[in-house]
């Protein structure tokens, strides 16, 4: 590759880091969970983090379990950040713990269950970005 080419990709790659974002350390959850706190009573806590085009990030909160449900147009990752309990993705449950990766396609019916009395934390990922409108639930 000539000279000018690696510079013009270097002062490229530059250029797109000085515009990027700051990122999110998964750390820092506790400092944006005190900011956006979770009432007493309240199942589930979503609290948005950024949009890129392609994806939108989630500091997501959940006392007691979630209702079975489905994301029809959204690939879900979830990354478990505090307390453990179980998941249920597709149909088979299995235990779940802070340091856990969930991956969760499009029309899988999952649902988390938080097994203590403290809201469980996660880090969690929709692709494309999450629209708010495309949590279906699912009928047993």
């Amino acid at each position: 590759m000539k000279v000018w080419a690696l510079v013009a990709l270097f002062a490229l790659l530059l250029g797109g880091c000085a515009t990027a974002r700051a990122p999110f350390h998964l750390d820092d959850w506790r400092a944006v969970a005190d900011r956006d706190p979770m009432p007493a009573g309240e199942k589930i806590r979503v609290t948005h983090l950024r949009t890129t085009p392609t994806q939108s990030h989630h500091l997501v909160r959940v006392r007691g379990a979630e209702a079975l449900h489905v994301h029809a147009r959204h690939d879900l990752t979830v990354f478990v950040l505090e307390r453990e309990g179980e998941i249920e993705i597709g149909g088979t449950t299995a235990p779940c713990d802070a340091g856990d990766v969930l991956e969760i396609p499009r029309g899988t019916p999952h649902r988390f269950t938080n097994g203590g009395r403290e809201p469980a934390a996660a880090y969690a990922v929709f692709t494309p970005p999450f629209d708010g409108k495309d949590g279906i639930a699912v009928e047993r």
